[in-house]
């Protein structure tokens, strides 16, 4: 683990970070890009991993066998459909915020859907954290969003 703080504080004092987000607060920097299928770059946060799967990326805290964040990025051939969607202040997606069943030990699930259509194809951003005090504000996946890219 030790190793791992002493590699990325080595990646961020090179100045070898994509870039930073500022989101509710928080200074957030991506690590590197991950490129998808169909044109869409994905950035990688710090302090966290990608698995990348045919036509998605998923992304996943790391370290520690319990994740409170995951955010998987991917294609679809329809908009999801249900719930009440909003747009998502200057990014072009519409979303909905469901509270799911499961209470982890982190606290209530909750799961960001996001949507927005690219050609003849929908770009998906299914999001799900953990909060004990009440919806949370998704930052990371949120920025996540705001700073993907398609081509």
């Amino acid at each position: 683990m030790m190793a791992i703080r002493l590699m990325v504080a080595a990646v961020l004092a090179l100045g070898l970070t994509g870039c930073e987000e500022e989101e509710a607060g928080m200074s957030l920097s991506f690590v590197r890009d991950i490129q998808m299928e169909g044109g869409v770059t994905v950035p990688l946060p710090e302090g966290y991993e990608a698995v990348e799967v045919p036509g998605a990326v998923r992304l996943t805290e790391a370290g520690g066998a319990r994740s409170q964040t995951s955010i998987t990025v991917d294609w679809a051939d329809a908009a999801p459909v249900g719930g009440d969607a909003t747009a998502l202040a200057d990014t072009g997606f519409q979303h909905t915020v469901t509270r799911l069943e499961a209470i982890g030990s982190g606290g209530q699930e909750w799961k960001l859907l996001a949507w927005k259509q690219s050609g003849s194809r929908w770009l998906i951003v299914d999001a799900q954290e953990q909060a004990e005090d009440g919806e949370p504000d998704f930052a990371v996946p949120i920025a996540v969003l705001k700073a993907l890219t398609v081509d």
